[in-house]
């Protein structure tokens, strides 16, 4: 029932601005730079979310899934210095990822090399992918990104061989300072 009241208010409150703007647009008193002013702010607004839609908030990262997928299990990893604190964490190629940051500025497609799989929660095939980054040949990161929803920012995985090594982090990643990696 909530839902169908959100929309109805939603739709009358358009419908309130569409009454209110053509009531503005047809007063014969009005102001004819008002007037002009008044169409550009509109034309502007009409704008602004095919712009979005264009450049990269719809569909934003846009991974697919390969043929044979990896179906990831994320699985508690204990910090050695701090046994009360678990890292929910995934593995690939015999290496061990742990939680590393978060997207320090945007992350593009273009950054993004191969989708590798899905993080499997028993459901099967979803859109949370797990990928490698271009800028990261070594893949001691993989990045998890929400295949079509531009809301949910990428989180990042480092392997955790190395630990207190000296890495090229690539310059998008956001350390979100974890215990783990101090």
């Amino acid at each position: 029932m909530r839902i169908g009241l959100e929309a109805r208010t939603q739709r009358n409150a358009w419908m309130l601005l569409t009454v209110e703007l053509r009531y503005i647009w047809e007063n014969k008193n009005m102001n004819y730079k008002y007037k002009k002013k008044l169409k550009k702010l509109i034309t502007l607004f009409a704008f602004i979310p095919l712009f979005f839609f264009s450049f990269g908030c719809a569909g934003m990262y846009g991974t697919v899934l390969p043929s044979n997928p990896i179906a990831f299990s994320s699985f508690p990893v204990t910090d050695s210095k701090n046994t009360t604190d678990k890292y929910y964490s995934i593995e690939y190629n015999g290496r061990i990822y742990v939680p590393f940051g978060t997207a320090k500025s945007i992350l593009k497609k273009s950054d993004i090399d191969q989708c590798l799989g899905y993080l499997d929660h028993g459901t099967g095939p979803n859109n949370m992918h797990i990928c490698t980054l271009i800028a990261d040949p070594n893949n001691d990161f993989l990045v998890r990104v929400y295949g079509y929803d531009p809301t949910e920012k990428p989180a990042f995985y480092r392997a955790s061989d190395t630990y207190h090594q000296q890495i090229n982090i690539p310059t998008y990643i956001m350390d979100l300072g974890l215990d783990y990696w101090k």
